[in-house]
């Protein structure tokens, strides 16, 4: 049975933490494939770079971490959720993604702050029935072996909750550590000129350039 990591968002823009994320999931879980999903429609977002070119440098990401003796063999991008002027929900795209590769187990990857929040989603049972949760906990270096016993007590209540809205809710927790970056970040830098290189990929930030993306 194949492993597929599913990593949605609006990636406006896609950046290293995102990439981090996906090949350390990639690694860790023993995956076969991980798709990268940008969203069509954000219902939660305001103004966003068009579709195309959040797909655009998603698929320039791919190609900046992947080697050649690797491409198309452990990440690529979906347009599952092109856009369609509606709004798209992550119990959707889970459906969409369990037709497309019957038979796999999915795992559907995202920090702290997703994981958090998806008793607040659209049908959450749904997103829960359809993928094993994969999130990547955070906690602050710290040599306190207290600190590591809160953790796991947060853990514990997290998965308490997923298990309150679908009784066979899985759930894995990765410990790899990701650049804490974010797109909001990225585009800041940008508007107010300050070098936001190394938080993309070369030919990502090259497109941003290209593009007088986030200037604004």
């Amino acid at each position: 049975m194949k492993k597929i990591g599913i990593l949605g968002g609006t990636f406006d823009p896609i950046h290293i933490g995102h990439m981090e994320m996906a090949k350390a999931a990639y690694m860790e879980l023993g995956l076969d494939m991980v798709y990268i999903i940008p969203t069509g429609f954000p219902y939660f977002k305001g103004k966003i770079t068009p579709y195309d070119m959040r797909c655009e440098m998603v698929r320039l990401a791919i190609e900046d971490f992947t080697d050649e003796s690797q491409k198309g063999k452990w990440c690529d991008i979906s347009y599952v959720e092109s856009d369609t002027g509606k709004p798209t929900y992550t119990y959707i795209t889970l459906e969409k993604m369990r037709k497309e590769h019957p038979g796999c187990d999915l795992y559907f990857l995202c920090g702290t702050d997703v994981y958090n929040s998806i008793g607040s989603w659209k049908n959450p049972e749904k997103v829960l029935e359809n993928a094993i949760i994969s999130v990547f906990d955070r906690p602050e270096v710290s040599n306190d072996v207290s600190s590591d016993r809160k953790l796991d007590d947060q853990i514990l209540e997290g998965e308490k909750k997923l298990r309150n809205i679908y009784n066979n809710a899985g759930c894995v927790h990765l410990k790899s550590d990701i650049t804490r970056v974010s797109s909001t970040m990225v585009r800041e830098y940008i508007r107010v000129g300050k070098p936001a290189d190394d938080l993309v990929s070369v030919s990502v930030s090259k497109y941003i350039r290209d593009k007088g993306l986030y200037r604004e």
